[in-house]
């Protein structure tokens, strides 16, 4: 279970087999998956998106496209989320960034936090040229976290996938390196987390 970043409050690793449980809670719910592009309706679809995380950290880091982390409080080793880095299929400079946080853990800037230390991993580790996120139209919350991060709202993609119970419109937000350092510089965006 390796550390990838760390923030304040925040260890953000790579998934282990352990990690399934806790998932299995925030999947059961319905408020939490509410919004999300997942289906965990059996036990074997969340063995199958740690066990993929898992596979994901042990490739070559020049061969990685993804990387599904655990998030954990710092001090208590609390479970806290998921978040979830992926490459553009179209472009290696470009990935989507991804977080989910358990109900408990809600109206604490935890989702914040973690897509600000996501961000400045792509940006100053992984060395990208954009970082972009997607959210349910009726999310209000996560595209006020996008915001949060300086991340730029780029259009909605109307109705374009049957959610559970209704049509999905997602809202999509991008920042692109030069962005980044420049806010970063000026002490807009905050830069508090530390990778290995």
């Amino acid at each position: 279970m390796e550390t990838l970043i760390k923030t304040p409050r925040l260890n953000i690793r790579e998934m282990a087999l352990s990690d399934a449980d806790d998932i299995r809670d925030y999947a059961d719910d319905k408020e939490v998956m509410r919004y999300l592009m997942l289906w965990f309706d059996m036990d074997n679809n969340i063995e199958d998106f740690v066990s993929h995380g898992i596979r994901q950290a042990q490739r070559n880091p020049d061969e990685r496209k993804e990387f599904f982390l655990t998030i954990q409080s710092l001090n208590e080793d609390k479970f806290i989320g998921t978040a979830i880095i992926a490459f553009d299929h179209d472009s290696s400079s470009s990935a989507e960034i991804g977080y989910i946080i358990k109900q408990s853990e809600w109206s604490k800037g935890y989702a914040t936090e973690t897509a600000q230390s996501l961000i400045r991993y792509c940006f100053e580790v992984l060395k990208l040229h954009r970082v972009f996120g997607k959210c349910d139209k009726l999310n209000s919350s996560s595209a006020n976290v996008m915001e949060k991060c300086g991340m730029t709202y780029e259009g909605t993609l109307r109705e374009h996938i049957w959610l559970r119970d209704h049509w999905r419109s997602s809202r999509l937000y991008g920042i692109i390196d030069r962005e980044y350092f420049a806010k970063t510089a000026a002490g807009l965006l905050k830069s508090e987390a530390h990778s290995k």
